[in-house]
C-alpha cells in the first residue's frame, strides 16, 4: 500500500489500516517503532476493556521522521467501564501524565464516538487549519509484545 502525503506532510486520505499495517507503514525507523510498540501497550489495555478502534492522528500521521509523541483517540462505544475502572487505572490523571512522559502516547480523549462530527473535524484538521487525513486502527490483531 502506498501512502500519499499532502504538500503539508499530512495524509491526503483517511486510512483504515489493521494494526500489523500501521505497525510496518508508520514505524519505519527505530524511534517510530519504540512508539508504535508502547501505543500497542496502552490500546491493548482498552482492547481487553472492549474498545475495538483507535484513531492516531497529529504529526504520527504525517512524513515527519522523527514525532514526538502520537496522539490517539479511542472509540470506546463497546467499552465496558466497569471493566476497565477495576482493573486498570486509564482514567487516573497521575497514569495519564505517566503514559505521555514514558510511553510517549498522548492521548488527549477516552471518550469518543465515531459519530462525533466536532472532534472528527478536529482530528482531521492540524495546527494551521490545513486538511489531514486520519488513520482507523481495528485492535482485532492487536500485537502485544512482552518486554520481559
Amino acid at each position: 500500500m502506498e501512502i500519499r502525503f499532502n504538500e503539508y506532510g499530512n495524509l491526503l486520505k483517511d486510512l483504515s489500516l489493521s494494526c500489523i499495517e500501521f505497525q510496518k507503514l508508520f514505524g519505519y525507523n527505530k524511534e517510530r517503532q519504540k512508539q508504535v510498540n508502547n501505543l500497542f501497550t496502552v490500546a491493548n489495555k482498552l482492547k481487553n476493556s472492549g474498545c475495538e478502534t483507535m484513531f492516531v492522528f497529529g504529526s504520527f500521521a504525517t512524513s515527519k521522521e522523527q514525532p514526538n509523541d502520537i496522539d490517539v483517540c479511542f472509540d470506546i462505544s463497546n467499552l465496558d467501564i466497569k471493566v476497565l475502572e477495576k482493573n486498570y487505572s486509564l482514567f487516573d490523571h497521575y497514569e495519564h501524565k505517566r503514559f505521555h512522559k514514558y510511553l510517549l502516547v498522548h492521548i488527549p480523549f477516552f471518550k469518543i464516538k465515531t459519530e462525533d462530527k466536532e472532534l472528527m473535524q478536529f482530528m482531521k484538521t492540524d495546527k494551521s487549519g490545513n486538511k489531514r487525513g486520519i488513520i482507523a486502527l481495528s485492535l482485532k490483531n492487536l500485537p502485544v509484545y512482552d518486554k520481559e
